[in-house]
Formats: structure tokens, C-alpha cells, sequence
């Protein structure tokens, strides 16, 4: 078992080369804040029933359906690296679904406005 920490730090090291500035921004924050819940000490561990949570906590806390949909897509990019570089992760990717989204709210000016 390998620390999440090491886990991240090496999957953003592989970003860091084929990614914009801005991705990896997101990538970044959105990893460590999913490393902040401490839900799990290593990837290895995670499962749908955590990832259910940690969707839950997002939504708790007032995220919306689109920032977490964002969220999700990076997690799974994530979960799939780590597959890729032959760590075993219990996750089903079928049952990784998205949440809702309520369609954005626009603001339309008169001329006079």
C-alpha cells in the first residue's frame, strides 16, 4: 500500500506534461480537497460506498450539479490512471454516475436596462 499523497503527487507529475495550466489547477485542488476528507489512506481502498460520500459531502455543502459532475469526471480520470499503472481498485466505473443538473440561470437586459 502506497499513501494517497504519493498517489496524487504521481499521477499530477504525469499531468504536469500533457496538460493546460488551467486543468491542472483544477486537478490539483480538486484532489487535494478529496484528500482533505481523509476518507481513505490509500486508492486502493476506494470503493463506490466512499465515493457515494464524498459526492454527498459536495452536495452538502452547496456544490452544484455541474461542479460536481466536474469533480467526478477528474476522479475518474484519476482511478483510471491509477488502473492503468496496476494498482487494484475496487470500483466499479459503471456505477459512477453523475448528478443532475439544473440548467444554468441567465439574465437577459432590456436596451433600456
Amino acid at each position: 500500500m502506497m499513501p494517497i499523497d504519493y498517489q496524487i503527487d504521481e499521477y499530477l507529475t504525469y499531468c504536469s506534461k500533457r496538460m493546460t495550466q488551467q486543468t491542472m489547477h483544477s486537478k490539483v485542488h480538486i484532489l487535494t480537497k478529496f484528500n482533505e476528507f481523509k476518507f481513505i489512506h490509500d486508492m486502493c481502498e476506494f470503493t463506490n460506498t466512499i465515493f457515494e460520500k464524498w459526492v454527498a459531502c459536495q452536495l452538502a455543502t452547496g456544490a452544484s450539479g455541474r461542479t460536481v459532475n466536474t469533480r467526478i469526471a477528474h476522479m475518474r480520470a484519476f482511478c483510471r490512471w491509477l488502473l492503468d499503472m496496476g494498482y487494484e481498485i475496487p470500483l466499479r466505473f459503471s456505477l459512477l454516475e453523475k448528478i443532475e443538473e439544473k440548467p444554468p440561470r441567465r439574465n437577459y437586459f432590456t436596451r433600456e436596462q
